[in-house]
This record gives C-alpha cells, sequence and structure tokens, in this order.
C-alpha cells in the first residue's frame, strides 16, 4: 500500500507521517486492508466533501477505481497545541489511527450490502472505537497516565457546571 505526504507538511506541523501511518498499519489485520490502494495525506480535502472532513474514503462506490483513504491533517490537527504534537508523538498517532479506522470501516462497508448512510457512520464509529481499544490497548494506557490528572479536574468542572 501507497502512503502519499505532501511535502510542506512534515516540515509544517514537524510529524513524521509516514512512520506514523506505516506503524498504525502495521497494528491492524491485514484482511482489514484488502484492496485498499493508498493512503493520501493533505492538509485539507478540496471539494464541498473536503471542507472539515478529518478523513475521507473513495472507494468503489464513489467510482474511484483505486480505493483510497485521504487523511485532511489541517482539520485533525487545528485545535491541537504544537507542543503536544511535538512533545507527545503518541496524541497525533492516536488522532491519525482514529481516523484512519473509521474510514477503512467505510471501505470494509463497500462489500457489505443494504446499509444506509446513517448505519454506515455509526457502525464506523463503533469499528474505530472498538479497533483502538483492541490494537492501542498500551498507548491509551501511556495517555492515560499522561493525562489524568487533567482528565479528572475536567470531570470535575463539568459536574460543578451541572449544579
Amino acid at each position: 500500500m501507497k502512503i502519499e505526504v505532501e511535502n510542506h507538511l512534515k516540515n509544517h506541523f514537524k510529524f513524521d507521517f509516514e512512520t506514523s501511518i506505516k506503524d498504525i498499519l502495521r497494528k491492524l489485520p491485514k484482511d482489514h486492508l484488502v484492496g485498499l490502494d493508498r493512503i493520501e495525506v493533505k492538509y485539507t480535502a478540496l471539494g464541498k466533501n473536503g471542507k472539515g472532513a478529518y478523513a475521507l474514503y473513495y472507494g468503489r462506490d464513489t467510482g474511484a477505481k483505486f480505493p483510497k483513504i485521504v487523511l485532511c491533517v489541517g482539520n485533525i490537527f487545528e485545535g491541537l497545541p504544537k507542543i503536544l504534537l511535538r512533545q507527545v508523538p503518541l496524541l497525533p498517532k492516536l488522532l491519525l489511527a482514529k481516523n484512519i479506522l473509521h474510514e477503512l470501516a467505510h471501505h470494509y462497508q463497500t462489500w457489505q450490502h443494504g446499509i444506509g448512510k446513517e448505519e454506515q457512520e455509526k457502525e464506523a464509529r463503533a469499528y474505530a472505537n472498538r479497533m483502538i481499544k483492541q490494537c492501542f490497548k498500551y498507548e491509551l494506557l501511556l495517555l492515560w497516565l499522561l493525562f489524568w490528572p487533567f482528565l479528572l479536574l475536567r470531570s470535575l468542572l463539568k459536574r460543578v457546571k451541572k449544579w
């Protein structure tokens, strides 16, 4: 499978997209990747479907001869502080994984028939969540250990607001 990254992105984000995506794909079951031609990494996607999208899947149902996933990293990393990108590379890697898995679920759905758009999105979210927990459990644990004080504080603040 090919991984194509826009030239300026590695310097713009100071992040090695190709290596991270290869690491992500290595953790996934090989049969889930069958038929997927490439993953493209762009700042943002063009067209009405790409505006604000984190990732897009182009498969047989959209007329693509070679199925691909397009990651729109400008939209994914827009609100993320640059220091987290550089100092905690695990966080952007997990964000990429979640979006790749969501679009991979859409790729897998092209072999199924009779699923409505709303059900497709629901199943794609469930697949991404399940696979993140299954394939990245140690990374999630490490991230939780790093950020548990902030998560606790956020939880407490939400409870105070409800009062």
